[in-house]
């Protein structure tokens, strides 16, 4: 399971649903909160060749919740 703060890069499977920081080449764009869900690849950037995703806070999905899902 990830912990807060691990990182991750473009391709690495998302190994918990939440809330991840994406940091790109400071010539792009700054640092900005995206959610990504578990199972689904952490995508590339369309403007720059480093993003990087820190893991910030992990949430279960509404789909994995025994009420919802």
């Amino acid at each position: 399971m990830a912990k807060v703060g691990d990182v991750f890069k473009p391709s690495d499977l998302v190994p918990h649903s939440g809330i991840y920081l994406v940091t790109h080449d400071p010539n792009h764009d700054r640092p900005h909160e995206v959610t990504c869900i578990v199972g689904k690849k952490f995508p590339p950037c369309n403007g720059c060749e480093h993003p990087r995703f820190k893991l910030v806070r992990a949430a279960k999905h509404i789909e994995a919740d025994e009420y919802f899902g």
